[in-house]
């Protein structure tokens, strides 16, 4: 019945798309089939919110735009999902992006345990404090595998905990996006403010973000009346090498590993927001590919309680990522077939055709 359903809507989301829109039906059905797998498998009651976004990187036109609950055994789209503000997934690479390249990237610090107490006594826990955390890191390793005290401390003593330092550095990532984002930093040093914990931003933004991250134009482009003309610029473009490599570190050897496709070469970030009061976190991935001349970038967030399945946005990112390789790149992947003269059979085997 589920598979019936799920058939039903991805041909409803197909159908109706608006004339002057960039949706691309075919990865909005693939987007559509990726995130109703995943978010299937939770609790029905678990899903506040999920949605996928990709972004063609040298226009900024959003080819897939996808958000879905799942409610009495069904389906359900939310038109409007991706434009709701939940919290952000780029609070680190933020924090990189703005201390490069003045910071060594392999400069060495102790993150201990995991958690972190700071000069005014807020509490900071790296995701594997449970498991004795990382103990001693370098700062490219602790954002590849998303260690908030590493990158917490290196901010602390890169800007020496002054706001205005830091303010000043932050306008070069470009995330206030010409003053339409309220970052929420205030005038004095909070480690949750710094981490961008209390930060809100739609999908939207963030995917945009990740866009110009990746070389893209800073616009949103959903429909073709929609303004060419970016929003902001990343003026820290030096930095942007050193981030770039540590995404895709991230991909390599950090926790997107599940975005690491066989077909393409990828750079991506994952994160997952402190819990609110209702018990919700927000699962966030976003990945732009391929690393060595970028033309799309996804971004997932699912909005649940808490529980098992913190990589689910990472799957559904992937489902998509190798799609696109084979089907949307300039140049797909290449697959090539070993000569089957070369493959050893046993005596009696006969070939499939002439049995």
């Amino acid at each position: 019945m589920k598979q019936v359903i799920l058939s039903l809507l991805l041909l409803s989301l197909s159908s109706g798309m608006h004339a002057q829109s960039f949706i691309d039906e075919d990865i909005q059905r693939i987007a559509s089939g990726a995130l109703a797998e995943e978010i299937s498998h939770c609790p029905e009651d678990a899903i506040r919110y999920a949605g996928v976004i990709v972004m063609e990187i040298s226009t900024g036109n959003v080819v897939a735009n996808v958000s879905l609950f799942y409610r009495n055994g069904e389906f359900i789209k939310a038109p409007n999902g991706n434009t709701q503000y939940v919290p952000s997934g780029l609070g680190r690479s933020i924090l990189y992006l703005a201390m490069m390249p003045q910071t060594n990237p392999y400069m060495v610090l102790d993150v201990g345990d995991g958690l972190y107490v700071d000069s005014s006594g807020c509490s900071i826990e790296d995701h594997n404090h449970k498991r004795g955390g990382y103990g001693l890191i370098d700062v490219k390793r602790a954002y590849a595998r998303n260690s908030d005290i590493g990158i917490l401390k290196t901010a602390e003593t890169f800007w020496g905990k002054d706001m205005r330092k830091f303010s000043e550095a932050i306008k070069g990532t470009g995330i206030n996006m010409g003053g339409r984002l309220s970052t929420g930093y205030g005038s004095e040093w909070q480690s949750y403010d710094v981490l961008g914990h209390t930060t809100l931003m739609t999908l939207l933004q963030q995917v945009c973000w990740c866009n110009a991250v990746a070389g893209g134009k800073f616009v949103i482009r959903a429909d073709k009346n929609d303004s060419s003309i970016p929003y902001d610029i990343i003026s820290n473009q030096e930095g942007l090498d050193s981030l770039r490599s540590a995404m895709r570190e991230c991909v390599t050897d950090g926790l997107g590993r599940r975005m690491d496709s066989e077909h393409v070469s990828v750079a991506a970030m994952t994160n997952v927001s402190q819990i609110d009061s209702d018990g919700y976190k927000g699962q966030f991935a976003a990945a732009f590919f391929p690393y060595e001349k970028p033309e799309y970038t996804i971004g997932v967030y699912i909005w649940r309680n808490w529980g098992k399945g913190f990589a689910n946005p990472s799957d559904v990112a992937r489902s998509m990522i190798d799609w696109i390789a084979f089907n949307r790149l300039s140049k797909p992947p290449y697959l090539s077939f070993v000569d089957s003269q070369s493959i050893k059979h046993r005596d009696d085997w006969v070939h499939p055709a002439a049995r």
